[in-house]
Formats: structure tokens, C-alpha cells, sequence
């Protein structure tokens, strides 16, 4: 109440809760419970050996480092076109090397894009338009340390449109950029993304909080996925 006896009602928007934050979400998973979309365009997930506990926002999703994996359809979300992936990722050994994504086509080498935990640091691999498995790699050290058991935001901006860059934020401000081998020139569609498994590894941690979206965040959008609440 104010000071006249007025009652102020509070006017912060729950944005945890908006699919159109901080632009249009392609797909957006609370992961409260389930692997569910709640975007509305369908894009719902398979969970396996995943459980679910308190997260950063509500519930998240518990990956157990051996078979945890949630698979995800991305047939919108075209090699040719750009997209943007953030999530709130919460790690039980930081210093592990585990796999986070990894976009995979039908081909499982051509225009793959795998992202994993490198020992503090988040590592990028992109395998060439022709398959090509020497990989090409860029690794994002965040301003601030990732420690064990605690709660970063981390986003990853792929766009082959013109320049071929991705770019890794850690809590709202870029950490490293770099031009990947992946030819623009493709159209092939990926056919799933794989959370909590990348090259072969198993995520031993949290996810929260995920959205994906097709198109190129700008910086500005980027840390206001980081301020949402």
C-alpha cells in the first residue's frame, strides 16, 4: 500500500511463462515434469532415463551422465537457416568432458553440430558440408568460472546465412565467436537435436529453462534471457 492507502500491484511480467520472450520461441521447454513444448507449434520432446527435480525455475531436467537423453524434433530449424539455442545448465563436475546438444542430420556427419563441456569451458565441433569427421572447434571460456552445482546461462547462436559464425554467451555477455566449416550453401534440414548427449557423451548435471528459436538473437535478447525471471 501507499502512503494514501492505495494498493500497487505489482507490474513485473512473468516471462518464465511468456513463449514469445524475449522474441518468438520456435519451441520453449520449462521441462517441469516433462519434455514437452510449450510454444504451441508441437515440437515435443522424448525423454529417456531422465527424471525431474528443482531447478532454476521450477522443476528441471536431471541427466544422469550414463543414458540420459531427450531427443527433440527440429525439422524447421534448417542448416541453411540461422537459430538460436538457450538454456540454464546446472553441472555436477565441471571439469568432465559431456556432452550438452548436438543437432544431428540424417547422415548423423554432414552439417553436424555438436556442443559439450570441456573442462570449464563449452566447446563447439562442426563437421563440414562434405562429412568431413576432422572437426572444427572453437572453445568459449565464460567471464566468470562455471562452478559444480551451480546455475549458468548459456546460449549458442549458429548463422550460416552470410558469415558462417556461432557464438557462445555465458550469462548475457559473449564469450567467443568464430566462422565453422558448414556450407551456406545447404538447405538439408536436421533431422532431430539430442539434449544431454554429444559426441558420444553423457551429460552429468541440469537442464532448465530451454528455448530455441529460428533466427539470430542480438545481444540485447541474449541478456534478457539471462535477466528473465
Amino acid at each position: 500500500f501507499t502512503t494514501t492507502g492505495t494498493l500497487n500491484t505489482p507490474s513485473a511480467t512473468d516471462t518464465v511463462a511468456d513463449a514469445a520472450y524475449p522474441v518468438t520461441n520456435t519451441a520453449y521447454y520449462k521441462l517441469d515434469s516433462n519434455a514437452n513444448d510449450s510454444s504451441g507449434n508441437g515440437y515435443n520432446g522424448t525423454a529417456t532415463n531422465v527424471t525431474y527435480g528443482n531447478g532454476r525455475f521450477n522443476e528441471a531436467a536431471n541427466f544422469n551422465g550414463s543414458s540420459s537423453v531427450m531427443t527433440i524434433p527440429t525439422s524447421t530449424i534448417n542448416v541453411g537457416s540461422p537459430y538460436t539455442f538457450s538454456m540454464w545448465l546446472n553441472f555436477t563436475d565441471v571439469t568432465a568432458y559431456k556432452g550438452i546438444f548436438a543437432n544431428i542430420t540424417s547422415s548423423r556427419l554432414t552439417n553436424e553440430i555438436s556442443v559439450l563441456l570441456n573442462n570449464g569451458k563449452i566447446t563447439i565441433y562442426s563437421v563440414n558440408s562434405n562429412g568431413n569427421t576432422n572437426l572444427d572447434a572453437i572453445t568459449a571460456t565464460p567471464q566468470t568460472s562455471i562452478v559444480n552445482n551451480t546455475w549458468t546461462n548459456v546460449v549458442v547462436i549458429a548463422d550460416r546465412s552470410a558469415t558462417n559464425k556461432a557464438k557462445v554467451f555465458f550469462n548475457g555477455v559473449e564469450a567467443a565467436s568464430y566462422v565453422y566449416q558448414a556450407s551456406a550453401a545447404s538447405t538439408a534440414a536436421y533431422s532431430n537435436t539430442q539434449i544431454g548427449l554429444a559426441d558420444g557423451q553423457y551429460l552429468d548435471g541440469k537442464i532448465d529453462q530451454m528455448r530455441i528459436f529460428s533466427s539470430a538473437l542480438a545481444a540485447g535478447d541474449v541478456e534478457d534471457l539471462y535477466n528473465e525471471h
